[in-house]
């Protein structure tokens, strides 16, 4: 357990400046700018390098010893901060910096989730896994809220201080969620609740039809952070079906698609939201989400039905 309180800490520190980095790039560009398609690239290119790292870097940590790849990520990455600090930088040249301490965290990422299951065994891989995702967090369907934060708290009559509330309104979501999921919910009914909770996720960002107040919106993201907890029981799995000597490029190459899929969506939104409400953009982005869940969902139901049916009768 000290070498996971080790690895945790080192997250939280990593964490907290890249995000602050991002909402901080993304709030200037929509200041300058007042477009939500630009500010909406803006968060996406910070998470996007995520899909070309995990596609290109993720193998490092297969190769060579996975906390020396962790270190000299984190090394590199602290150098290029260090040069974003610069006062009186384009905002084009920090955009870009942004972009590759993103993907220099791809392989970082990928040796530090292939070694949680040599960490922590059984039962405890999935408390660690929330406190994890409740540091970072992963992948989540649609992210198109994040997208648009910058525009929709606008419309709200805010400004920068809201655009971090409404981020993290989803995040105190998560927490209590993967919290509350993986201390008092067991690993079979885990399972069973991934795909509602999925489903759920999304389908609770409909309600942002209506252009709710702040204190709504914010209990909405709340809602939707907290049925978020599914991812828990999705990493889990994942774990189990990946190869130990592979471990990491699996984890990076499912994180880097994942990412990418963020990012799109993050930029139609941003689209999107240049020609309507950001509010009714999420809303729509929720919809799909939710199809697209519930499909996947069914799919997942009727693959373990089969796979448990020809186990019975060989048996």
């Amino acid at each position: 357990m000290a070498e996971f309180r080790a690895l945790w800490m080192a997250q939280l520190l990593s964490v907290v400046g890249d995000q602050l980095a991002r909402v901080a790039l993304t709030v200037l560009v929509y200041d300058r700018t007042r477009s939500a398609l630009l500010a909406a690239i803006t968060f996406a290119l910070s998470i996007v390098p995520t899909f070309i790292g995990g596609m290109t870097l993720a193998w490092l940590a297969d190769r060579y010893p996975r906390r020396r790849v962790m270190i000299a990520c984190d090394l590199v990455r602290g150098a290029i901060v260090l040069v974003m600090a610069i006062p009186g930088l384009p905002l084009a040249a920090l955009v870009s910096l942004l972009f590759l301490v993103t993907l220099i965290e791809a392989p970082f990422t990928a040796a530090r989730a292939a070694i949680f299951p040599d960490v922590l065994s059984g039962d405890r891989y999935v408390m660690g896994t929330a406190v994890t995702l409740t540091t970072y967090q992963l992948a989540q369907v649609y992210n198109a809220p994040e997208g648009v934060a910058a525009p929709l708290a606008h419309t709200l009559g805010g400004g920068a201080a809201t655009v971090g509330v409404i981020l993290a309104a989803n995040s105190l979501g998560q927490t209590v969620g993967a919290i509350t999921f993986s201390r008092f919910v067991a690993p079979p009914t885990r399972l069973r609740l991934m795909g509602p909770l999925a489903i759920c996720a999304c389908a609770v960002l409909v309600l942002f039809f209506w252009e709710p107040d702040l204190a709504i919106s914010l209990l909405i993201l709340v809602t939707a952070g907290l049925c978020a907890a599914y991812q828990l029981a999705a990493n889990a799995a994942f774990v189990t079906a990946a190869p130990q000597e592979q471990r990491s490029q699996a984890f990076g190459l499912a994180q880097g698609a994942m990412s990418l899929g963020q990012g799109v969506v993050m930029i139609l939104a941003g689209a999107a939201a240049e020609h309507h409400a950001p509010a009714r953009t999420i809303a729509v982005c929720g919809a799909v989400g939710a199809t697209v869940a519930v499909a996947v969902a069914v799919s997942g139901a009727r693959g373990l039905a089969g796979l448990t049916s020809g186990r019975h009768q060989h048996s």
